[in-house]
């Protein structure tokens, strides 16, 4: 449906917590993907890796965030996301 509708100028927004969760075909159409934290292990940041294009400061960059239930307290929490363009 993303890729048919595009051509009438409608756009669409996939939320997911998982990366594999997403269909290959739907990840091939998007333009814009927003990763916030929890991606960091296993399967996840392997999907991750291939989608930054194997980027070492990418990489690096969202391995630097912290879980924000990591912190003190509610107010210092920090909710981080890195936005990447194919």
């Amino acid at each position: 449906a993303s890729k048919e509708t595009r051509k009438y100028g409608l756009g669409w927004m996939f939320i997911s917590q998982t990366l594999s969760s997403l269909h290959r075909e739907i990840i091939g159409q998007l333009r814009i993907f927003f990763f916030g934290f929890g991606l960091a292990l296993g399967s996840e940041f392997s999907s991750l890796k291939e989608l930054v294009g194997g980027d070492p400061n990418a990489l690096k960059l969202y391995q630097s965030f912290r879980d924000p239930h990591s912190a003190f307290d509610i107010e210092s929490r920090q909710y981080a996301f890195m936005t990447v363009v194919p």
